[in-house]
């Protein structure tokens, strides 16, 4: 019979929900007569499925209820299902914060009924949602406890997937190394299962932290066999992507005809897909591209075509993109007027992103908040949860109690004629019981005092926490006095600038530490009638370059002003056995290698003749009338600018310990000279927070090599600035320019 009344009920629901749109009145009809049961429970859900797309007030409503019906029928596990339905709504609707908390309320529940797998699941949402709030730190330790979970059960399949969104994170947190440990661990496991879908992101994600850590040819073959999965299965946006990723790589290798190849196909298929953000993004990638080929109509083309899109989709970064791109094709042109009303437009939306950034930070702060309150809370319903268990085993007890006792008066009622013995034993029995619930009231008691033990702790832990807060401020103070101490030290011994003023016609260093101490540095001095000068790089930025970078001024000062030494390459070689020698370095694994890079000249003032040797670091020749410099190749798309190359080895044990070759070039008045640290090309910055590289960093010293050297060390700090924006300076930085 109830078969039969279920079975009824559901083809009602069916019927109903077939023409829900005519039928809402009956509909809801049919919800208040329903009893509260599981099926009215599912009902709701069902209802507020459908609302879904077109009503969020009437979704969020249903929801509820069956989040309410739920508790009334004291169904945990239908409870937990509203929960985290409702919470899958609200991650789709981009409220991570709303998401999160109603996940955690179904995470207490099922952690209550034992479902390893489900809390495993519904830790994986709640870190996936706060990857996207940009709360990274708690993305990862909720990951971590999903993934702990997840091989507990052995589940393969949402191990490998696990691991890549933690790949994912540390990837979204500049942490490339460990995102390349995770997507290659990830992979390991895909390759194992089979799951060749998953294998093909694997590999574009290996692909991606390779590209961030700089291995571009290793980023290339794992885009390439990420190509030719897709391509295998037929995965259409899949293939897109790669095809998009390898244009990037060839963007990067200044290929810009292989680049304009891949993007080409890439937006080819997008089009296909109707995938308009991806046809907004190639169609960038193409306009970026035509402008380095000094093709500045088809720059202007794509760039608006790319706008357009972007308007269209309320898409603010790709209109930043897209304005800046088109005041530099405009401006190219010497069409002035247009540059500058789309770069007007560019920083009036860059000047509004500012602001919502800054309430994008405060609603950050509040989310943390929130999360740590959530954290707290749960704690509480753990509490919670032990003491209803204790309350429920004493109400057992005590409905245990009274029916004996009932039993025992019944007794005494109906054999009252029993003998005073029975009546004695029966009153014994009730003592003894009596007894018992004393106990048991005495065990809620000592529960209680362990509560309240248990708080006195969590005030003990804060005042310890308040006492360990103010220990490390005091101890940042100290650190501070100690660099800010250390940066004058490593500023008194940078050579004055009075030597290069008496020997050269004009110059500039434009010095910018990442923090208050550098592992950048320069250094000049002026020996037997020859100017020594150096750009260097040490290995890291901060208190350790600096050590670095005092260590190799002093170096400096012995080889080159006390044994008059002025050669470059011998220069150089000295100076790595010094290093070396200090720093007791063998070459075996697991041994430091720092060092250095740097680019070393000597100016001999009676030839005019420069000796150059590099290591690692080049040095770039702008020659005077744009003449042509002998046995030297000017670099392609770039007259006027030539490039030495420098030896592929560092001041440091290497696995190539070379002579540094040594290389002359005759100089004429009005010739540049230029040597740098990576720390300029290697900032991220402009509207999509990419690498400024060194095309760029090229065109800027030629575009400005008319202008006298302190006017040049101007733009290169104006156009630094402009391109970091908002966004952190990630290393030390270093430009030394020289007029002949």
């Amino acid at each position: 019979m109830i078969v039969k009344k279920l079975t009824l009920t559901l083809l009602h629901i069916l019927a109903i929900l077939t023409s829900f749109s005519q039928t809402k009145d009956s509909l809801k009809l049919l919800i208040s007569n329903s009893p509260n049961d599981t099926v009215k429970v599912n009902l709701l859900l069902e209802i507020a499925n459908t609302y879904e797309e077109n009503n969020n007030d009437s979704t969020i409503h249903y929801y509820n209820s069956a989040i309410a019906t739920s508790k009334e029928i004291k169904s945990k596990s239908k409870e937990a299902e509203s929960l985290v339905l409702l919470a899958n709504y609200y991650f789709r609707d981009n409220k991570y914060t709303n998401a999160i908390k109603y996940y955690n309320s179904a995470l207490v529940i099922y952690i209550s009924l034992k479902n390893k797998s489900k809390e495993a699941q519904i830790l994986q949402n709640i870190g996936i949602a706060y990857y996207y709030k940009g709360d990274l730190s708690n993305s990862l330790e909720i990951l971590f406890s999903s993934l702990k979970n997840y091989e507990e059960l052995n589940d393969t399949v949402n191990i490998a997937q696990t691991m890549s969104k933690i790949g994912n994170v540390y990837d979204e947190d500049r942490k490339y190394s460990d995102a390349l440990e995770f997507h290659k661990k990830s992979l390991k496991l895909d390759l194992k299962i089979n799951h060749k879908l998953s294998q093909a992101a694997d590999y574009n994600n290996i692909g991606n932290a390779y590209l961030n850590l700089e291995g571009l040819e290793k980023a290339l073959i794992y885009y390439k066999k990420s190509l030719q999965i897709y391509e295998e299965q037929n995965s259409k946006s899949g293939i897109a992507r790669a095809l998009g990723n390898i244009g990037v790589v060839y963007s990067l290798q200044e290929d810009d005809n292989s680049a304009l190849v891949y993007y080409k196909k890439a937006l080819s298929l997008y089009t296909e897909l109707g995938r308009k953000r991806d046809i907004a993004l190639n169609y960038g990638n193409i306009a970026d591209t035509y402008l380095y080929m000094n093709k500045y109509y088809k720059s202007i083309e794509y760039s608006k075509k790319c706008l357009d899109i972007s308007i269209e989709l309320e898409s603010i970064s790709n209109q930043l993109y897209s304005y800046w791109s088109l005041y530099k094709a405009y401006y190219k042109l010497k069409d002035y007027k247009n540059a500058i009303t789309n770069l007007n437009k560019y920083h009036l939306i860059n000047d509004s992103l500012y602001n919502v950034r800054k309430s994008k930070d405060l609603e950050e702060i509040k989310a943390k908040y929130e999360s740590e309150k959530s954290k707290e809370k749960i704690n509480l319903q753990n509490l919670e949860l032990k003491k209803n268990q204790i309350e429920i085993d004493s109400e057992k007890t005590q409905r245990r109690i009274y029916f004996y006792a009932s039993i025992i008066m019944l007794v005494l009622v109906l054999f009252s004629i029993w003998s005073y013995i029975q009546k004695h034993k029966a009153h014994k029995d009730l003592k003894s019981q009596k007894a018992e619930v004393e106990t048991k009231n005495n065990e809620l008691q000592e529960q209680s005092e362990e509560l309240k033990v248990l708080n006195q702790n969590l005030h003990e832990q804060n005042d310890e926490i308040d006492r360990q807060k103010k220990l490390v401020e005091d101890t940042h103070k100290e650190i501070e006095q100690s660099i800010e101490y250390a940066k004058n030290l490593q500023h008194s011994i940078l050579p004055e600038k009075e030597i290069l003023d008496k020997y050269l016609s004009d110059s500039f260093v434009f010095f910018k530490p990442k923090d208050k101490v550098s592992g950048d540095f320069y250094w000049w001095a002026h020996v037997e009638g020859c100017t020594v000068i150096t750009a260097a790089d040490s290995t890291g930025h901060g208190v350790p370059g600096a050590f670095m970078s005092l260590l190799g001024t002093s170096f400096l000062r012995e080889i080159v002003q006390k044994e008059y030494i002025t050669h470059t390459g011998v220069i150089l070689r000295k100076l790595r056995k010094e290093i070396i020698k200090v720093l007791k370095q063998t070459g075996k694994s697991g041994t430091h290698k720092d060092g250095m890079d740097m680019a070393l000249i000597s100016i001999n003032h009676e030839t005019n003749i420069v000796q150059f040797s590099g290591a690692n670091n080049p040095l770039y020749i702008i020659t005077a009338n744009k003449r042509s410099l002998q046995g030297i190749e000017p670099l392609a798309g770039f007259k006027g600018l030539y490039e030495i190359k420098p030896d592929k080895m560092p001041i440091a044990i290497y696995e190539k310990m070379d002579r540094y070759t040594t290389h002359e070039v005759q100089l004429e008045k009005g010739d540049q000279l230029y040597m740098f640290s990576d720390g300029y090309p290697d900032q991220f910055g402009g509207p999509k927070g990419k690498k400024f590289k060194y095309k760029p960093f090229k065109k800027l010293l030629l575009d400005n090599a008319s202008k006298t050297m302190s006017e040049q060390k101007e733009l290169l700090n104006n156009s630094f600035e402009t391109w970091k924006n908002n966004l952190e300076q990630v290393d030390d930085v270093l430009v030394l320019g020289i007029r002949i």
